[in-house]
């Protein structure tokens, strides 16, 4: 092969692989929706987050959060209480929720950030940190539930 060739070749292959990394940057960047909204395919539990902006992402996790604070109805036997579930410091961190959700396919490397874009095509579900005050749950199911819990007895009152 003549000298001239050689570089001719090299060029060329440098050239394709230049443009097979700016198509797939390109294909990656693009074909995902804006940056300032949620990609598709990214959920909070059941709360469907695509193509959501920071402010509609906050209030629907917001109102998934009123949902998760609303009393629940406990049933012992014949018995039935409820458990105010917006007294027990119950909440959710939107703020860190939503941008877990905006930074899908959007941070790390490109091969990284690609994948994550594949994988939310095909659907992410996160799973949020729910808080709870252990304290004021305690309060609330011993309150709750005084009706069914029996006073200790000495062992000596009990007859075999």
């Amino acid at each position: 092969m003549a000298k001239g060739s050689k570089g001719k070749v090299r060029v060329l292959a440098l050239s394709l692989v230049f443009m097979a990394g700016v198509a797939i940057y390109l294909a990656s960047q693009m074909s995902f929706g804006p940056a300032y909204r949620i990609l598709p395919g990214i959920y909070v539990l059941n709360i469907n987050l695509s193509l959501m902006n920071h402010d509609q992402a906050m209030l629907s996790l917001k109102k998934m959060e009123q949902e998760f604070q609303r009393p629940l109805t406990v049933k012992y036997k014949d018995i039935t209480w409820t458990l105010p579930m917006d007294r027990v410091g119950l909440r959710l961190n939107s703020q860190q929720e939503v941008q877990r959700a905006m930074d899908i396919g959007r941070t790390g490397s490109l091969w990284q950030r690609f994948l994550e874009r594949r994988q939310a095509y095909q659907g992410i579900r996160l799973q949020p940190q729910i808080i709870i005050d252990s304290g004021l749950l305690e309060k609330q199911v011993a309150e709750a539930t005084e009706v069914i819990l029996l006073p200790p007895r000495d062992a000596v009152d009990y007859k075999s």
